[in-house]
């Protein structure tokens, strides 16, 4: 449920750059309060019951606080990682040739959807 809401408000609001360093300024230098807790879930469109709050807002608040530990370490000379393994072993991907292995087979997908336009699947608007 916590990251479902933290995700939830995220993907939401990814457009929203005044949104976004309100959200910044709130988690970096202060904890979560209910009313934030309550605030989030209204604009994820999650119910969140008002027992629930005071849990989530634990949770949410020991997140941001393992993010800012995380921050404090320096990391300044340390080369990024492709792979987690690569930091204590030589590792080599294991690749193989990029060529087409199945059939064509769209009008048999196409069968499955309810509508179709111009050979490919129509959706309803979700966003306007």
């Amino acid at each position: 449920m916590l990251l479902a809401c933290l995700f939830a408000v995220f993907n939401r609001f990814s457009r929203e750059a005044t949104f976004f360093t309100t959200i910044r300024k709130e988690f970096r230098f202060m904890h979560l309060s209910l009313d934030d807790i309550q605030r989030l879930s209204r604009l994820a469109r999650i119910n969140v019951a008002p027992a629930e709050s005071p849990q989530i807002q634990n949770e949410l608040n020991a997140v941001f606080n393992l993010v800012e530990q995380l921050k404090a370490v320096d990391t300044n000379g340390i080369e990024p990682l492709c792979h987690p393994i690569a930091a204590i072993e030589e590792m080599t991907l294991r690749l193989r040739l990029d060529v087409v292995t199945e059939s064509d087979q769209r009008e048999a997908n196409m069968g499955n959807a309810p509508q179709q336009e111009n050979g490919l699947f129509f959706v309803p608007k979700v966003l306007e």
